[in-house]
């Protein structure tokens, strides 16, 4: 097995794994919780799953990057998406276009030699804008050369809430906690409401893993 795929299938168990912890040690009877002490950890374990999603996220498309990177030399033979993602990531006056002639001058020398260089470093970062929803995945996998996840998916329609109504909550919850909003002070997340999440965020996790060894498998990151 190759070493990418190696890494890919250890991060999915090890992240999976750690999603099974959190459960275990807030909604089974293992532990006994006071009322009021249930309703602070059941909040924050949709915090924790989410950090546990955005951290995989993060983590699996540096993997897929190392990997692409140990396979081209140049930006040019990437798909087109793919390179001009790797040129705006690489520099960030692209976003903020500097105001003082000395700086514009600066960065249009430094673009022009990197574009000019015959190898090219691959940047690994993953800017994920803060809230991994699923159009700012499918987002990434468009950029990579990869088919969108649809919003109606396996068991995501009708009757039930499609992909991105499920993502949307989620997303709700987790930053109505972490942003500490007093209106959610009384709530509790239920253990049948972070198992809807859950599924979700482990489902995600083997479709993101099984998209990404493919496109490596079959290079669809190149022209």
């Amino acid at each position: 097995m190759n070493d990418y795929k190696i890494e890919l299938h250890d991060l999915v168990s090890e992240t999976e794994s750690n999603i099974y912890n959190i459960e275990k040690l807030i909604y089974t009877s293992r532990y006994s919780f006071l009322p009021q002490d249930f309703k602070v950890m059941s909040k924050q374990s949709i915090v924790i799953l989410y950090s546990l999603w955005e951290g995989f996220v993060q983590e699996v498309f540096q993997i897929f990057l190392k990997e692409v990177n140990a396979n081209v030399n140049s930006l040019y033979q990437l798909s087109e998406d793919f390179m001009l993602s790797q040129v705006e990531n690489s520099f960030k006056q692209f976003q903020n276009y500097p105001s003082k002639e000395e700086s514009r001058k600066k960065f249009h020398k430094r673009l022009n030699e990197f574009l000019l260089e015959d190898n090219h470093e691959l940047n690994t970062v993953v800017n994920c804008k803060n809230n991994v929803e699923i159009d700012v995945l499918n987002n990434l996998f468009k950029t990579y050369g990869m088919e969108a996840i649809p919003y109606k998916w396996k068991e995501y329609s009708h009757p039930n809430n499609d992909l991105k109504q499920v993502m949307k909550d989620f997303l709700h919850y987790r930053n109505n906690q972490a942003h500490g909003n007093r209106i959610t002070a009384d709530v509790v997340i239920e253990h049948s409401e972070f198992e809807i999440y859950k599924n979700v965020v482990i489902d995600l996790l083997h479709e993101t893993s099984r998209k990404l060894e493919e496109c490596l498998n079959n290079r669809t990151y190149l022209k």
